[in-house]
Order: C-alpha cells, then sequence, then structure tokens
C-alpha cells in the first residue's frame, strides 16, 4: 500500500546486511553491528507499517540494549546507523532555531520535505516527562494508518527514538511512568495519558517508541525496574549479551566512507517511506504455521523468560518486517525474512 509514490531504486539489496558490514575493524562484535542495524530500520518505518495478528496489531520498533563490559565496541556501534545515517535523516527536538534549520538543510537532501517526515531521535538523558513533552510536540497525522481495531484511517502518531548509550542515564527502578510509558510504546498502544509540568492532563495519541541502549551487566540489572519482569517490560526488551570475548584494542581504527554512508541513509530515507500492511508468503506460512503449532521449540525454560516466551511471536513478526523492508518494497515476509529473523532471535 502507497508504495506506488517511491520513486527512488535502492543502492543496496540489504540494507540490513550492508549497514552491518559499515562500521571498519574489528573493534564491534557482529551481533551488535546486525542488532543495531535492525533497530534502525524498525525506527525507520515508525507506526505506519504494522503487521495485523487479528486480536493486536504488531509494529516494527523494538527494544533492543547491548550488554557487554566497558570498551567492548557497544558505542562504536551506535556510531554508523544512527549517529551518521540516520542523524541525516532527523528534525531536532532539541537545539537552537539555527541548528533546528542547519538540520533542515540536511535531511532536506534525502526526504522530500513537503511528503515525507523526517525522524525524530533523543539521545543521553531523557526523563518521562521530557519525552511525553517532546513526542506530543512532533505529534503528526499520518494518512492510510490503521488503529487499534485494525480499521485504516487517518490518526495521529508520535513516534520517537530513544537512543540511551548508558542504560541508566534514561531507565531508573522507581519510575513507574517510564516503565508504562515504554511498554506500551513498544506495543504501540493508544492513548497515553500523562501529567503535564501544571499538573494538568494530557494525551499522547498514537505512541510508538523504538529504544536502542547499551549496558554493562551490572548496570542492566542495577536500573532494569524491581517488577520489571512481572509488569512486562523485560518482556519487551532484547538484551545482546556478549561477554566471553575481550575487546579488541588497534592502535588506529578505520575511518568511516563518506560515501558508502550517503548511500546507506539513501536507503534509508527510501525504507521509511514505505507504508501498509504486512503479510506472510504462502511459502512463509508453511514454516510458520507449523512452528507456532509445535509450540514454538526450541523454547526457553528459565521461569525469568516467562513473560518473553508469550511475546517470542511479536518479536519475530517486528524483526521478520524489519528484514523484508530492508530488501524490497512489497511489503511481503518472505521465507528468507523470517529465516533471518529467527535465526537472530534464537541467537540473542
Amino acid at each position: 500500500l502507497g508504495t506506488e509514490s517511491i520513486e527512488m531504486a535502492r543502492m543496496f539489496n540489504d540494507w540490513i546486511e550492508a549497514m552491518a558490514a559499515a562500521t571498519p575493524g574489528r573493534y564491534v562484535p557482529q551481533s551488535f553491528r546486525l542488532w543495531t542495524s535492525v533497530a534502525a530500520v524498525g525506527a525507520a518505518l515508525r507506526r505506519s507499517a504494522w503487521y495485523n495478528h487479528g486480536d493486536y496489531i504488531c509494529r516494527p520498533n523494538l527494544y533492543v540494549c547491548l550488554v557487554a563490559p566497558p570498551a567492548h565496541g557497544k558505542g562504536v556501534a551506535f556510531t554508523a546507523p544512527y549517529e551518521l545515517v540516520m542523524r541525516n535523516l532527523l528534525r531536532p527536538v532539541y537545539g537552537s532555531a539555527h541548528d533546528k534549520e542547519q538540520s533542515k538543510l540536511i535531511w532536506g537532501t534525502y526526504l522530500n520535505q513537503d511528503g515525507d517526515e523526517p525522524l525524530r531521535m533523543v539521545s543521553g538523558r531523557t526523563t518521562y516527562e521530557k519525552l511525553c513533552r517532546v513526542m506530543n510536540d512532533n505529534k503528526w497525522t499520518v494518512i492510510d494508518a490503521v488503529d487499534r481495531e485494525g480499521e485504516i484511517k487517518d490518526i495521529p502518531q508520535s513516534c520517537m527514538l530513544v537512543k540511551t548509550s548508558e542504560f541508566g542515564v534514561f531507565m531508573t527502578r522507581t519510575d513507574k511512568n517510564l516503565q508504562m510509558l515504554l511498554t506500551e510504546g513498544w506495543d504501540s498502544a493508544s492513548p497515553h495519558e500523562y501529567l503535564t509540568k501544571n499538573m494538568g492532563e494530557d494525551v499522547l495519541e498514537g505512541p510508538t517508541i523504538s529504544w536502542i541502549a547499551g549496558a554493562t551487566p551490572h548496570e542492566f540489572i542495577e536500573h532494569m525496574p524491581y517488577n520489571a519482569s512481572k509488569q512486562g517490560l523485560l518482556s519487551r526488551v532484547i538484551p545482546i549479551v556478549k561477554l566471553d570475548a575481550p575487546a579488541v584494542v588497534e592502535i588506529k581504527h578505520e575511518s568511516f566512507d563518506d560515501d558508502l554512508i550517503d548511500k546507506l541513509t539513501w536507503d534509508l530515507a527510501h525504507i521509511s517511506r514505505l507504508k501498509g500492511e504486512f503479510i506472510f508468503s504462502d511459502e512463509a506460512k508453511r514454516v510458520v504455521i507449523p512452528w507456532l503449532a509445535g509450540e514454538q521449540e526450541p523454547k526457553p525454560t528459565d521461569p525469568m523468560l516467562e513473560g518473553y516466551n508469550g511475546r517470542r511471536f511479536s518479536h519475530l513478526q517486528k524483526l521478520s518486517m524489519c528484514f523484508s523492508a530492508a530488501r524490497r518494497d512489497t511489503l511481503v515476509i518472505e521465507l528468507e525474512d523470517w529465516n533471518s529473523a529467527y535465526a537472530m532471535l534464537l541467537a540473542a
């Protein structure tokens, strides 16, 4: 739906594969490269693309946390997809008028300012109240979106990518409001009601949040809310854990290829224009349906992952949409997309 208006040809057959290869050197683990790339696709698609499961609407936004000791490449893994590529497509939510005008000149190079909405990202220390405010300030109406009942119509959406290189500067154990907003933002639930600075009540319509974070093992445990496993937040976060490999120290890192970054930006702008409902191909259904009927084996057995097991298929839906969008404009989840999603999730 809506892909007829996409005129720009893709430069890569698989954006995720190309993005994962864009970080030079041996410093960043391959799993970090892949997950930051997949999450970038989900953030670019925002609320305008979805999979209709029947009893719920699943969108491709992801919550990914890279978990490793210091100096293991977590921060570097963010650089190419977010600080270089995604940055070119952003309308900043902070900064001076001059900064915003300069940014407009950049994202205007890749996006049609009359018809293509820029992406939004907040970085670093962000409170619940500040996140609600900037999401509400950046609200717009998307055409041909789908509501919670599955009906096609124009609805407001407030989409935001949250990038926190350090887990603890955003998440705290005791902030129940933030915990609830993140839970609803993963589900793309609407609306979210919150108190304003003057203690009035406001409504955040169509919140959809993508979240990419980094943490040491201690930080991930220390700042995760006390009841995250029972409340539901923990089952929505995919921790990508790398503990077994020492950091690789190089005398000098290779620099990023500017031409490659430009091409990756063009393709992500292309992906961000995709809009409509994803479906599984017949070939993919012949694999997915028996897997679901067979109780999704192999399935984790740790009691802490009981809530995650209930959302495992939703995670796979999100990942499959990202792989499909990274490869083609058809909004069809092919068997290769499902296989890529399945392999990544099981490895994680």
